[in-house]
């Protein structure tokens, strides 16, 4: 089948597995120019369209088609490689569904973008945020004194290291587990430092060859900052008609369920689109990684992307890297034509894409994955007499 077919298949049969809120949604497979309608409409049902309305207007329309190819090729390599993946909840007896978790952090990973290509945007999101906290600050106060500020990005919710204890003035908190898995996986910090975070932030701004922010650290930041503020701004809209609102747990009047326990999913959904995006060391880069206070990215130190350790970095990693929308952009092909170019095959343990379009050059998706096995686990077979590719997925998969 075509990489179209299996997206669109998934897209009208199986709606279950990526429709969260199982409401009527645009189908973006129709036309190119509903890609973005339809990011904006998921986060719209969610509640959550403070976090992209601005964003969203910024990006370049071939980042939206990409994300939404990310977003349903994620969803086809996740039923194959683990069908029942979820966050287990430790406070009621909804667990975090997959569907919801990768809404949140594949929509949103390239919304940085809007940084790399303007710098002065930032200007832009630190005012809003000063203007943000014009309205919230007092009231902010009294419920999370505790705020780390990144003034430069106009962040005010930095997310936690680690995952657990994210509210640690709050006593019910101070016990509480990190992110664990339906499939037994727990991660309880993020995967880099804080350090490491921000010198790899100034890294890519100082460096010749690079210039600005790297986009996928500007994104997760932007992502949780935006997640909190969203989360205050219904909290205190909605106490507005109820004097009684419990701030941990409550119900709006669209019926949509904020908890304090997605505090900690929001940071490991930012810490994703963080992670994603820091590239380790190479031969030429080592040592400048070392004097930069890029430890744990030099050559010795650095650890691939395991499903193992990760289960949602490697997808976002892996999806990111094989959605052809980007690869094959600039050549004058409709969203459709590069999908229906590619034919595809996903099982546990493998996905097989073979180039049909001559129009779409085999090389390109071939420097694509050039590397990939040195930051992701996974084992890549190129044939290309027929123009095949070959990922073979992390070794142990659970």
């Amino acid at each position: 089948m075509t990489l179209y077919d299996e997206m669109h298949q998934l897209y009208k049969q199986n709606e279950n597995d990526w429709n969260y809120y199982e409401r009527a949604m645009i189908n973006p497979f129709e036309d190119s120019f509903l890609v973005k309608d339809f990011i904006k409409e998921y986060f719209n049902y969610g509640g959550k369209s403070m976090v992209v309305e601005e964003l969203i207007n910024e990006m370049e329309p071939m980042r939206h088609s990409h994300t939404v190819s990310t977003f349903f090729l994620g969803q086809l390599l996740k039923q194959k490689i683990c069908p029942n993946l979820e966050i287990l909840s430790l406070q009621n007896d909804n667990n975090f569904k997959f569907s919801y978790l990768w809404f949140i952090v594949c929509l949103f990973h390239d919304m940085g973008y809007i940084q790399e290509n303007d710098w002065m945007y930032k200007y832009k999101y630190r005012n809003d945020s000063k203007e943000y906290l014009r309205q919230y600050s007092k009231l902010i106060k009294n419920k999370f004194p505790r705020r780390f500020e990144y003034e430069d990005l106009g962040i005010i919710f930095c997310s936690p290291i680690k995952f657990r204890g994210a509210l640690r003035n709050r006593e019910h908190f101070r016990n509480e587990q990190g992110i664990i898995f339906s499939n037994g996986i727990s991660i309880q910090k993020a995967r880099y430092t804080q350090n490491t975070i921000l010198n790899y932030l100034e890294y890519c701004k100082m460096n010749e060859k690079i210039k600005h922010y790297d986009h996928g650290i500007v994104g997760g930041l932007w992502l949780y900052d935006s997640l909190i503020k969203n989360y205050y701004k219904h909290y205190f809209t909605e106490m507005k008609n109820n004097n009684a609102l419990l701030f941990d747990s409550f119900v709006n009047s669209e019926n949509l369920h904020f908890s304090t326990e997605q505090w900690k999913i929001f940071a490991y959904l930012a810490d994703c689109i963080i992670s994603h995006n820091m590239w380790p060391a190479t031969n030429q880069t080592n040592y400048l990684y070392n004097i930069c206070g890029l430890e744990q990215l030099t050559m010795e130190n650095y650890t691939c992307i395991s499903f193992q350790e990760d289960p949602i970095l490697y997808l976002l990693a892996l999806s990111d890297t094989l959605e052809p929308i980007k690869t094959y952009s600039g050549l004058g092909l409709t969203d459709i034509e590069i999908w229906k170019g590619i034919s595809v095959q996903i099982n546990s343990d493998k996905i097989v894409m073979k180039i049909d379009n001559p129009r779409m050059p085999f090389e390109r998706l071939n420097r694509k994955v050039e590397g990939i096995e040195h930051w992701i686990d996974c084992r890549v077979e190129i044939d290309k007499s027929i123009k095949e590719l070959k990922i073979y997925f992390s070794s142990q998969i659970i």
